[in-house]
């Protein structure tokens, strides 16, 4: 006799194992889309705190720059001697020199150049702007002022220990520079030869000038860039394009403390621009790596677990009586079975009554 069940059937999983499925499926979902997700560089930093890491040149760069600090010995020179070094009635007269070729004064590998009539005047190792040189100048600051856009595209990079050898060859030539802003200062200059009555005075140290600094006068400076003297661990990187100008004397406390004179390039630029590390995705994803492969593991285990509880459940179910209601029926089986006939049967009745023995009669 066969007892069917009126209920609606359950259907091919068991709903404990339904849900078992349904988390691992999420569980492979939710992998793909933290790597789709890990992929991009910021979703990182929004967990680190951390901005993308750039380029392997960049890195390097910014390291060898944030170890260097000021010598005990250095001292910056006054904000205002350049003004004070100006004639205002000399600096008024050369108001028409404002003609002077700008664009015009090009090199034979097509980068602009100061001309070479506003570099006779200038001489090394003397401290500041002499009076002869006011004019070249404000010139070659007016010149600075129109580095920008293509003509800067295939400028070289400028490095401390050229302009310091070799400073008649790098002179009026346009560099590419960046380092750690040191000190940032504004100029008010009451009268100038070309109209530049704002000048910021600057100290940056480069990647390759150690303990030293170098002087850079710019015409412009971002506005996100502090004023005044740099206390911060880390001060701010700067980039900018710049004339050479000259090697000028700087003073200082010297060794002995008694005071000193010291040597450092004089760079001329139009702005002064704060550097942003580019975002390479090349060193986030070699980041990511290490992290993927662990969340990757995680989720394979479980996975994993969830297949062992599965092989665990229809084991045990296989076990009980419901199991064994929903099996096929027993069919019947003949064998070992023998067929006798009548005559077979009627000896082998004949033979156990002879065998017995007969009781005696009372």
């Amino acid at each position: 006799m066969r007892f069917r069940s009126k209920g609606q059937p359950r259907g091919i999983l068991h709903s404990r194992d339904q849900r078992r499925l349904t988390l691992a499926i999420f569980g492979i979902g939710l992998l793909a889309i933290l790597i789709s997700a890990g992929a991009r560089p910021g979703f990182w930093a929004f967990f680190t705190g951390k901005q993308p890491s750039a380029t392997q040149e960049d890195v390097a760069g910014n390291a060898s720059i944030g170890s260097r600090t000021l010598a005990q010995d250095e001292i910056f020179i006054s904000s205002n001697q350049y003004s004070q070094a100006l004639d205002a009635n000399e600096a008024a007269r050369h108001q028409e020199l404002s003609g002077l070729p700008a664009a015009e004064s090009v090199s034979r590998d097509n980068l602009p150049r100061i001309p070479e009539a506003l570099l006779e005047p200038i001489q090394d190792d003397v401290i500041g702007i002499r009076k002869e040189e006011a004019e070249s100048y404000f010139a070659s600051l007016r010149l600075a002022a129109d580095l920008k856009g293509k003509s800067i595209q295939n400028v070289p990079e400028g490095y401390y220990a050229v302009f310091m050898t070799s400073p008649d060859e790098c002179r009026g030539r346009p560099w590419t520079l960046k380092g750690q802003l040191r000190r940032l200062d504004r100029l008010q200059n009451d009268a100038n030869s070309f109209g530049l009555k704002t000048l910021y005075d600057a100290w940056v140290s480069l990647p390759d000038s150690g303990n030293r600094v170098v002087h850079v006068v710019a015409v412009a400076a971002d506005n996100d860039l502090p004023l005044a003297v740099q206390s911060a661990k880390e001060p701010p990187l700067v980039e900018f394009t710049a004339y050479f100008y000259k090697r000028e004397g700087y003073f200082r406390k010297g060794s002995s403390g008694e005071g000193d004179v010291g040597l450092t390039p004089l760079l001329l630029t139009g702005r002064l621009r704060k550097f942003v590390a580019p975002v390479s995705t090349s060193n986030g994803a070699d980041e990511l790596t290490p992290w993927l492969s662990w969340l990757a593991l995680i989720v394979s285990c479980g996975v994993a677990l969830v297949i062992w509880q599965f092989k665990v459940s229809d084991s045990l179910f296989r076990r009980t009586r419901t199991h064994q209601l929903t099996t096929l029926p027993v069919r019947v089986s003949f064998e070992g079975v023998n067929s006798v006939t009548v005559d077979e049967m009627l000896r082998d009745m004949q033979a156990n009554a002879d065998s017995t023995p007969q009781l005696p009669a009372i």
